[in-house]
């Protein structure tokens, strides 16, 4: 009767010793996963140049994140580099998991409809968002590929690269 008495009492003296253990291990690994994606793509800003092929016009878009953990939320502006230039604003809401961001994009003014969808995968050792994105515009609905950079410099190199 003593040898099992012994035995529950050791069995209820490790558990209560390797619980807190293990509850501040899982809570580091957690904090870790989330340190590792919050430097991967907020705290900076993403640029990208194109070139509408229906339209001709280049556009220029930033957009800027705020991440807590797995959810992202922010602002794309998109600017018509023409005569007349134009600004669109968009909020983004989205998340990012396993070095992809899924997100959702509204017009911020209410006097035009606009959405868009997209799908990025973080590549060039974490310098580059690419992906496809989906949008609404003027009636119909319209997909691209879609490369963002962390720097507007390689933005502007990569449109350049794009018209030779």
């Amino acid at each position: 009767m003593d040898s099992k008495l012994a035995t529950i009492l050791l069995s209820v003296i490790a558990g209560l010793i390797s619980a807190p253990i293990i509850s501040m291990l899982r809570r580091l690994v957690i904090r870790y996963r989330n340190r590792e994606q919050i430097f991967s793509i907020s705290n900076r800003d993403w640029h990208e140049k194109f070139i509408d092929e229906d339209t001709n016009n280049t556009y220029y878009c930033s957009i800027k994140l705020n991440q807590n953990g797995h959810s992202i939320k922010g602002e794309l502006e998109k600017e018509i580099i023409a005569d007349e230039s134009e600004t669109e604003k968009f909020s983004l809401k989205g998340e990012f998991i396993y070095n992809f961001l899924i997100g959702t994009l509204r017009n911020i003014k209410n006097d035009r409809l606009g959405f868009g969808v997209f799908l990025l995968q973080l590549s060039g050792g974490g310098n580059i968002l690419k992906g496809m994105d989906c949008w609404y515009s003027n009636g119909e609905i319209k997909s691209s590929p879609v490369v963002w950079f962390d720097s507007k410099k390689d933005a502007d190199a990569n449109l350049k690269q794009l018209q030779s």
